[in-house]
């Protein structure tokens, strides 16, 4: 136990190093999960984006074989009838950065997240060619959604998600997950 305390700490100590002189840190390690690893980097006041998933698109050929469980087609068609709009945001500017903080944070105090996100950290983000903002609308051409993903030849990863608080009951997610892989499968 007096070992794992020692680590822990290590840890803990390395990544708030880090947090003081970059914006962005990722860490990816091969190792075998370390409880005492997650429970460092979350000391340290890094969280893991919750809700990834990561998926090889040339699996996904078509709508009709994703297999779309019967909750998630409801949810689809309930968008659908909230005449819902979604995109993929190539000119973004730093009203637009400014809002997704704004709705991240927003979300995740509701949530009860320990993970902020800062405009520079976005902006900073956005700026590598492989991540791509997404948005959706509601019929009053209000965005009430981002995702923020990571995309990589034939691989797309969720990395963050901001939604309107007031909105989450139109099923916003559902619709723009489903866009995002429509959009990414078109892309090649």
């Amino acid at each position: 136990a007096k070992r794992n305390k020692i680590l822990e700490k290590q840890i803990t100590n390395f990544y708030k190093e880090l947090s003081h002189q970059y914006d962005i840190v990722e860490s990816n390690s091969t190792t075998t999960y370390s409880p005492n690893f997650e429970i460092a980097i979350r000391k340290a006041g890094y969280k893991r984006p919750l809700g990834s998933f990561s998926t090889p698109l040339t699996i996904q050929t078509s709508i009709e074989k994703r297999h779309y469980s019967s909750d998630w087609k409801r949810n689809i068609r309930k968008a659908h009838e909230s005449q819902l709009t979604a995109d993929a945001m190539h000119d973004w500017d730093d009203g637009i950065v400014y809002r997704f903080t704004e709705m991240y944070n927003k979300m995740a105090e509701f949530k009860g997240f320990g993970h902020h996100v800062t405009f520079y950290q976005i902006k900073k983000l956005l700026s590598d060619q492989h991540f791509q903002l997404f948005s959706v609308k509601n019929n009053e051409n209000k965005i009430i959604a981002f995702r923020i993903v990571y995309i990589f030849k034939d691989f797309i990863t969720d990395v963050y998600a901001a939604n309107d608080i007031s909105d989450r009951k139109i099923s916003v997610n559902h619709f723009l997950i489903d866009y995002i892989l429509n959009y990414s499968q078109n892309q090649g």
